[in-house]
């Protein structure tokens, strides 16, 4: 038996499941604030994209664990290479967003910031764990900008797009939603569309993360197989065909 995957249905299938998601949480907000829809049976909460503990937490937390699988498997290919520490603390740096995205650990640094801020009015800076996850996103980058600028260029590219997205939500769209809510409140069909989008540009950074993980996984490791033996037959083996389809999106 053999099931091949191709990058490009690994991508847009993750796309499509996201889209699901992210329109349901639409759909469920309009319903809500113009419509005046009561989520009688929570299937507004379980879809909504804003919100924890829910099915698009979950699917945001596998796509997380997703990259860390492919991060691992190229900082093991990599091991003992230049670089190798580079694939090394991505891979620690994948494990706490799962973490985060989890357990919301950021959310307990809003309230200390405020206090160091100082002030009654926060502006961009309402949600104040940016302020910290700014600092650390500068540092990452200032430690990791020798090894991207020795990826090959459409890597390179691959990644930093990935990066922009996801940073683009949770740090930008988050400042800017923060300080809308600041000035309007929070009960409002616009936060709610804002940081719709915000978990929407989370997902894509995500899902194109995935992708360029696949495609480097691809050049440098053309198959991956993984083999079992039931209790009766043959052994089976899967083979992902990561690179079946490089000129795929």
């Amino acid at each position: 038996m053999e099931l091949t995957i191709t990058i490009r249905k690994l991508t847009w299938g993750l796309s499509a499941v996201a889209a699901v998601f992210l329109g349901a949480s639409v759909l469920g907000q309009v319903g809500h604030f113009v419509w005046g829809w009561t989520d009688v049976w929570q299937v507004a909460r379980m879809t909504d994209v804003g919100i924890e503990q829910n099915l698009p937490t979950y699917f945001s937390l596998l796509l997380i664990l997703g990259n860390v699988v492919l991060l691992s498997l190229i900082a093991r290919f990599r091991h003992g290479q230049r670089d190798a520490w580079c694939w090394k603390v991505l891979v620690v740096g994948f494990l706490y967003l799962a973490f985060d995205e989890g357990f919301h650990v950021h959310e307990n640094w809003v309230h200390p910031m405020r206090q160091m801020l100082g002030g009654d009015q926060f502006g961009l800076f309402y949600f104040a764990w940016v302020v910290p996850g700014l600092l650390i996103t500068l540092m990452v980058g200032i430690t990791l900008t020798g090894f991207l600028w020795r990826l090959p260029l459409a890597h390179r590219i691959r990644f930093l797009v990935s990066a922009m997205l996801f940073l683009g939500g949770c740090l930008g769209m988050e400042m800017l939603a923060g300080r809308y809510l600041e000035a309007h409140g929070a009960v409002n069909l616009a936060v709610h569309l804002m940081s719709d989008l915000e978990e929407a540009l989370e997902m894509a950074g995500m899902i194109f993360f995935m992708n360029a993980l696949c495609r480097y996984l691809a050049e440098f490791v053309p198959d991956i197989r993984v083999g079992w033996r039931e209790r009766a037959g043959p052994p089976t083996t899967i083979a992902q065909s990561l690179g079946s389809s490089r000129s795929s999106p």
